[in-house]
């Protein structure tokens, strides 16, 4: 079996197809024979035939019939582990293939979490600088001077609510 398994089933599939047109033909040829038992023993009258003579010939064609029937059980048990190992062949192709999506669909899920980790940093890191200038802001307006315009304020507890935003907003800057 040192051949592709495709290429092997598809040797056996020709090789069975050939056969069992073979057996077919022979199936025929047996069953008009079959039919007319008494047109293979022509030299005789049909007087002169004995009923035995009738009986040999169904007896040959039932030996024929159940060669062929032995021949076609034959073939396919030949062709069945050819079929069988072509079709392991693409059960572990397709094994590997699934295999290899599902590692690739875990690290973009990997990338996703480091993301939300970092995003989550980057929450905690803008919420100190936001109070660090909300402070100062704090400290000018107590000195009489007018306070730095602060940026948007964001919220953990409504986290949802604001990755859909800023989604939404990079979504937007991304497209045009």
């Amino acid at each position: 079996m040192d051949q592709d398994p495709i290429k092997q089933l598809q040797s056996f599939l020709d090789q069975r197809g050939n056969v069992l047109e073979k057996i077919s033909s022979i199936h025929s040829t047996l069953g008009s024979l079959r039919g007319d038992p008494q047109s293979s023993l022509t030299s005789q009258s049909a007087a002169e035939i004995p009923s035995t003579a009738t009986t040999v010939v169904d007896a040959h064609y039932q030996r024929l019939l159940q060669a062929l029937q032995e021949m076609q059980g034959q073939i396919e048990q030949r062709v069945r582990p050819a079929v069988q190992l072509v079709v392991q062949s693409q059960v572990d192709q397709l094994r590997g293939q699934s295999d290899e999506k599902i590692a690739a669909l875990r690290d973009c899920l990997g990338e996703i979490d480091r993301s939300v980790l970092q995003c989550l940093a980057g929450l905690d890191e803008y919420q100190k600088r936001y109070a660090d200038l909300d402070t100062l802001n704090k400290n000018l307006a107590g000195l009489g001077v007018a306070p730095a315009p602060l940026p948007d304020k964001i919220s953990v507890d409504s986290l949802t609510e604001t990755l859909s935003a800023r989604l939404t907003h990079l979504s937007q800057k991304r497209g045009g």
